[in-house]
């Protein structure tokens, strides 16, 4: 899982993320021209949860982008008592402007699955 250092509300922070494109489940980054779908994962597990739809013939027409959020999976980014969902969002704009890519986003809980 690749790593990358973003200019933060908090600070310079590295957070883990995933490229997976039409044609590779591990890409260095996406393919222009096609869109991407951004799955930020729920709280108490990792961005990995989202590695098995890589081989779904229905997504793999688009860019998916998976993050692992502070506290999580190999993300070192801190987590302090500023935490919360304005900085979640913001770090999510970071990686999104980082990595020049908008998306097609909606959330995806117990109760909320997602959607296309």
């Amino acid at each position: 899982m690749p790593r990358i250092t973003l200019s933060t509300s908090t600070g310079r922070e590295t957070f883990s993320y995933t490229i997976s494109t039409p044609t590779k489940t591990s890409a260095e980054k996406i393919l222009q021209g096609l869109p991407t779908i951004l799955l930020i994962h729920p709280v108490y597990v990792t961005s990995a949860i989202f590695h098995p739809i890589y081989a779904d013939c229905k997504l793999r027409r688009f860019n998916l982008v998976t993050l692992d959020c502070r506290g999580h999976g190999k993300t070192t980014a801190s987590v302090n008592e500023s935490y919360g969902k304005e900085v979640a969002a913001k770090d999510v704009l970071s990686l999104m402007v980082r990595l020049l890519f908008s998306a097609h986003m909606r959330r995806s809980s117990g109760r909320d699955k997602m959607t296309l």
